[in-house]
């Protein structure tokens, strides 16, 4: 499988590594130069999909588009400001070990 995304050792990058060691898959990263390349290229069926921002694909306030996301495999969660300081401990966590996948941050 490929999966397309903007830019090397970016976001898209870092979530694409996280998704192979998360299901224990061995997908392709195919870089693009911005997201306007890679949704070509997804249309055109040039790359199986894409790993991307969850704005490009859907607008959140649509519940048919809500629908949509949730059957593509999107998580749209909403998170509180009472939830935020655990959330983001454990985001860290994983693209802290996303990044070091990827070779970037201080060697130890």
């Amino acid at each position: 499988m490929s999966l397309g995304g903007s830019g090397l050792n970016s976001a898209n990058h870092a979530s694409h590594e996280r998704l192979n060691a998360a299901f224990g898959i061995k997908s392709t990263y195919v870089r693009y130069k911005g997201t306007g390349d890679m949704s070509l290229a997804v249309v055109g069926k040039q790359i199986d999909g894409a790993v991307t921002y969850t704005a490009f694909a859907i607008n959140n306030k649509e519940p048919e588009m809500k629908e949509l996301a949730a059957k593509s495999g999107f998580e749209l969660i909403n998170i509180g400001v009472d939830q935020m300081e655990p959330f983001m401990k454990d985001k860290t966590k994983l693209y802290t070990e996303g990044a070091q996948r990827l070779g970037l941050g201080a060697k130890k």
